[in-house]
């Protein structure tokens, strides 16, 4: 680097940077499961990042709303949001079903592929410590 640090200061940015990499990296992956399953789903994927905000560090925007697609589409719920709570007539208990199992499957999948990636057996994982 420069001479402007010390040997500990060098040494303590390097691993910084390291771990800020392996974090990205990870972040990365996690995306990754979340996008791969929706697809394969045939859940359109809109967009994906690895920039971090507030709440996550990162982000699988799809097509997939549960609410939305069960709900009347022109009527406002309570709230003022698009379509009620009613479920509409064609929906039956599989379709039901089928949109919970996939955003089941969707939700979880970023987990799932972090710990495939790091080549941790799955009944190691901390992920699935839903307590």
């Amino acid at each position: 680097m420069t001479d402007d640090f010390t040997p500990d200061e060098e040494r303590e940015f390097k691993e910084v940077a390291e771990r800020l990499k392996k974090e990205r990296e990870s972040t990365a992956v996690h995306e990754a499961g979340h996008a791969l399953v929706a697809v394969r789903l045939g859940i359109e994927v809109i967009r994906a990042s690895i920039i971090p905000d507030a709440t996550t560090a990162g982000r699988v925007h799809h097509g997939l709303d549960v609410v939305r697609d069960l709900r009347f589409p022109d009527q406002p719920d309570i709230l003022g949001h698009p379509g009620d709570f009613r479920m509409r007539p064609d929906v039956t208990p599989d379709v039901v079903r089928d949109l919970a199992y996939g955003g089941l499957a969707i939700s979880t999948a970023g987990q799932q592929a972090e710990a495939v990636y790091m080549r941790i057996p799955l009944e190691d994982s901390d992920h699935w410590d839903l307590a």
